[in-house]
């Protein structure tokens, strides 16, 4: 795999909220992806105050955050976007007609005009201290998110749908930004300052439903196993749950441990070498993976990818790891869905609790109704 941008979400992608932690499994991988050559980025819907200390010492290229408002590189603010002042007015006015408590995030405090018990719960679940309570946003530097908080988004979101994105953050309510902005933008205005830098091919981890735009415009959007049907209906690798290591397992099936930076001359020689250490030793399956790791990640082949697997069936007609990358190969750069759903069958009739099939069958299936 070539070296990849890859930008991960916080909450239950990479920190445990659960557990209140980041499972060693996603250190181990954040530390192998930086020492093979990955940029590493953040994309969250927390604000610079709030990111989870254990996220904040991570070896992080850049940070995305409140879903694509500010990026922040070096403490250096690279791209921002806050929410006109006169707009922030115009929600506050409405949501004191309706009896609605709303909260104000900028990058160094929040605020909230009243609490109740569920918005208490809410912010103690991902939170470690709880926003000031206090009816005026006069205290705030630039505001780059709101919160409204209430159960019914109905009639506000329909009244301020050319002005305002409203997206679910909770049961109670969610997360307030600027129309037209997600954190799919965040990453472009990153692109856009950093250019020069960055990786062009995208990977991104996410589960939540202010990921999907980003899962969307990466070249490879994996969604966590637990995260939402939304979600996962749209990425292109569905990965295990956060609990079960799931940042790790992508990693190593999607092969982003072993970035390089080959030209196309030792490109064109691996090759060769790879093709003859097949035909001399060709019940060696490492030799098969790498060879299909050259023409995904490379030469974009994907005909090619597929063959040099389908042959290793020969000699491995059971091998589940092989079967995987057959059904990821067919699913992701063939888009040929029957054909992957082929092969997921066939590692469920080796292995029916194998929860990466499982789900990726219901995907599957869900496209092919359409």
């Amino acid at each position: 795999m070539k070296a990849c941008l890859i930008i991960f979400d916080i909450d239950e992608t990479l920190y445990d909220n659960q557990e209140n932690h980041v499972p060693k499994s996603a250190l181990d991988a954040i530390n192998k992806l930086k020492a093979a050559g990955h940029t590493l980025a953040i994309a969250t819907g927390r604000a610079p105050f709030e990111v989870i200390e254990e996220a904040a010492q991570l070896p992080i290229d850049f940070f995305i955050f409140a879903n694509g408002q500010l990026v922040v590189q070096n403490n250096n603010i690279i791209y921002d976007n806050p929410i006109d002042i006169n707009i922030i007015n115009e929600i506050m006015v409405e949501a004191v007609a309706a009896g609605v408590h709303i909260g104000f995030n900028s990058a160094t405090h929040s605020s909230i005009t009243g609490m109740t018990d569920e918005i208490a719960e809410i912010f103690a679940k991902y939170y470690s201290n709880m926003p000031e309570i206090s009816t005026s946003v006069d205290s705030h530097d630039a505001i780059y998110q709101i919160w409204y908080l209430s159960e019914d988004l109905t009639d506000i979101s329909e009244k301020f749908k050319d002005k305002l994105r409203f997206i679910p953050w909770s049961e109670h309510g969610a997360d307030v930004i600027p129309a037209g902005i997600s954190k799919a933008v965040g990453v472009t205005k990153a692109l856009e300052a950093i250019d020069a830098v960055l990786p062009k091919r995208i990977v991104f981890f996410g589960d939540g439903v202010n990921d999907i735009e980003l899962i969307e415009m990466a070249d490879i959007g994996i969604a966590m196993g637990n995260a939402a049907d939304s979600v996962k209906a749209v990425a292109d690798f569905v990965t295990k749950n956060i609990e079960a290591d799931g940042i790790y397992y992508a990693c190593e099936q999607l092969d982003l441990f072993k970035a390089t930076s080959y030209d196309d001359d030792e490109i064109n020689t691996l090759i060769a070498t790879l093709e003859e250490n097949i035909a001399n030793e060709p019940q060696i399956l490492d030799y098969y993976f790498e060879l299909k790791s050259l023409y995904s990640s490379y030469t974009r082949e994907s005909l090619k990818s597929f063959k040099v697997l389908e042959a290793a069936l020969v000699y491995f007609p059971d091998d589940l790891k092989l079967l995987l990358e057959l059904a990821v190969v067919c699913e992701i750069e063939l888009e040929d869905y029957e054909l992957a759903k082929v092969f997921y069958e066939r590692i469920l009739a080796l292995d029916p609790t194998h929860q990466l099939a499982l789900d990726a069958l219901d995907i599957l299936n869900d496209k092919l109704i359409k």
